[in-house]
């Protein structure tokens, strides 16, 4: 099951964005306001993350907009980190095995993976190895965004990172 409709840009392309908000849909006026990339997919990526080292980007945003996407990706990243402390103590506490904390870890994940499945954010991006990944959780305003950056979603579905415009 997709989370959203992902779009691929080269890190060194000059990202444009529809004038539309992320989050509602409504013309935004030129306003905007700066988002954090989520960690990369590797194992220093919370890393990158905890150290502020993932980048960032300004989107089209109301100021109420951003204060609720703010607050919702800020719940979900406190979540994990709050299960990733509560997963240390009780392994550290009880004497666990590793496989015995790897259960209780995908137990523990398992509401917050259900939860961004079913109310995923408006938009989030990772930077990683020279290609920024956004995804967007309404579909009609990816398309917009990947027509208006010189690329489509089709290509990035397969997957074809060697040739991104």
């Amino acid at each position: 099951m997709a989370l959203g409709t992902d779009v691929v840009l080269k890190d060194d392309a000059d990202v444009l964005f529809p004038e539309k908000c992320v989050v509602c849909g409504l013309p935004t006026e030129y306003k905007t306001d700066r988002l954090e990339a989520d960690p990369p997919p590797s194992y220093f990526g919370g890393f990158k993350w905890l150290a502020g080292k993932t980048g960032s980007l300004r989107f089209p945003l109301h100021s109420r907009c951003s204060d609720k996407l703010k607050n919702q990706l800020s719940f979900r990243n406190l979540l994990i980190f709050g299960f990733v402390i509560i997963i240390s103590v009780i392994g550290i506490y009880h004497g666990l095995n590793r496989w015995e904390i790897i259960t209780l870890g995908l137990l523990l994940i398992l509401p917050i993976a259900l939860w961004q499945m079913h109310n995923p954010p408006p938009v989030t991006f990772t930077v990683d190895d020279g290609i920024i990944t956004f995804t967007f959780k309404d579909r009609s305003y990816a398309v917009n965004f990947a027509e208006i950056n010189n690329t489509t979603i089709e290509r990035n579905k397969r997957g074809d990172r060697k040739d991104i415009s």
